[in-house]
């Protein structure tokens, strides 16, 4: 099978083209109408064999995954997906494969109103990447450097879910192995000793929560681009809610606190009695790859939207407040462009350390 053969059959009509796509496949380039009153919101994101997954992963989940975080992105910016292009190396067309990597596409660009307007295809390693586009009302894109003093912080969903659900993958793995195996997505190894008692405390539903956390994020669309009219700021939790905070505070040169109690984490973790709590919200502070959403959001905004919003109030809970906005001078106390982010836990106050994950 040609590179020609491979777009045709498995990257023609994919999602929901709608009549916002003038040209799909088929033309050296796609054309879309992107509307006189919103701005274009642009993102690309990449996944390697052995660095994002192992080797063997399911095809669907892969595509899942793709679509997913990258739709989170948009989200964050507070803004609506529409349009995908694809780029795909492999070390030789397999069409089993393929397919089922195609029809994955297809279902999560489908459910998420998104057009694959384009593709590509190599010969290397096996890494796949999405270049995401999406629309926002002009100049209402969510940024980091908005958040104020007073602000309250609040996240979307459970956090901790998919680094636990790595976990379990890699226990698995270690145990069928007999050894070590090497962990990916950035986290350090674990042995099989550290894991087994708190997994083996899972039922198999559980377990499988966990994984599809993992696998299968869910990207917070609908409550992204619902915010564009009332947060302060936003971002998407890919790195942990640590330093993913971090990443806000620094960009709108303010303080901030977290209320320990208040960070909500995965069900499922709750049985896992052997974890315990110290644990668990290590998982959600620094653990990665929720892809929920973290934003700040004024009191009172924070009320018209969840009066206005009263299917997606639940999902969202308060977890910190914005402090003070940073010095434009040095001094002793807290150096220019220093944040501090401090976790508020039984009447004490602890700095955290931002430990987002890098790639280099």
């Amino acid at each position: 099978m040609g590179e020609f053969e491979f777009i045709q059959r498995f990257c023609t009509d994919l999602g929901v083209k709608g009549d916002s796509v003038v040209l799909g496949v088929g033309d050296d380039a796609a054309i879309v109408d992107v509307p006189a009153d919103q701005d274009l919101l642009v993102s690309t994101d990449t996944m390697n064999v052995n660095q994002h997954f192992y080797a063997n992963a399911d095809p669907c989940d892969l595509a899942h995954k793709l679509i997913h975080t990258n739709v989170s992105d948009i989200a964050a910016m507070g803004g609506q997906a529409k349009w995908a292009t694809v780029a795909l190396s492999l070390s030789e067309m397999q069409p089993e494969w393929l397919e089922q990597f195609s029809s994955g596409l297809n279902q999560q660009a489908t459910k998420l109103g998104l057009a694959i307007i384009g593709g590509d295809t190599t010969k290397g390693p096996l890494s796949m990447s999405l270049t995401i586009m999406g629309t926002v009302r002009k100049g209402q894109g969510l940024l980091r450097s908005g958040a104020q003093p007073n602000d309250i912080i609040c996240v979307t969903g459970q956090l901790g879910g998919a680094a636990a659900g790595l976990r379990v993958i890699q226990f698995i793995r270690t145990a069928a192995k007999g050894s070590s195996d090497k962990a990916t997505n950035g986290f350090s190894d674990t042995t099989a000793t550290d894991d087994q008692s708190w997994i083996n405390q899972l039922d198999k539903n559980s377990i499988d929560q966990l994984v599809a956390c993992l696998n299968r994020p869910q990207a917070q669309h609908a409550i992204g681009s619902s915010l564009a009219d009332y947060a302060s700021s936003c971002i998407d939790i890919s790195d942990g809610l640590a330093g993913d905070l971090h990443h806000i505070l620094r960009a709108s040169r303010v303080n901030a606190s977290l209320d320990w109690e208040a960070i909500p984490t995965h069900t499922a973790l709750s049985l896992a009695a052997s974890l315990g709590d110290d644990r668990i919200k290590q998982l959600a502070l620094y653990g990665g790859e929720d892809y929920q959403l973290a934003f700040t959001i004024s009191a009172s905004r924070l009320d018209e939207w969840q009066r206005i919003n009263p299917e997606l109030a639940p999902q969202v809970t308060k977890v910190g407040r914005v402090g003070s906005r940073l010095s434009e001078h040095k001094s002793a106390q807290q150096p220019l462009n220093k944040v501090k982010l401090t976790l508020e836990r039984d009447d004490t106050s602890v700095e955290l350390d931002p430990y987002a994950y890098q790639h280099f």
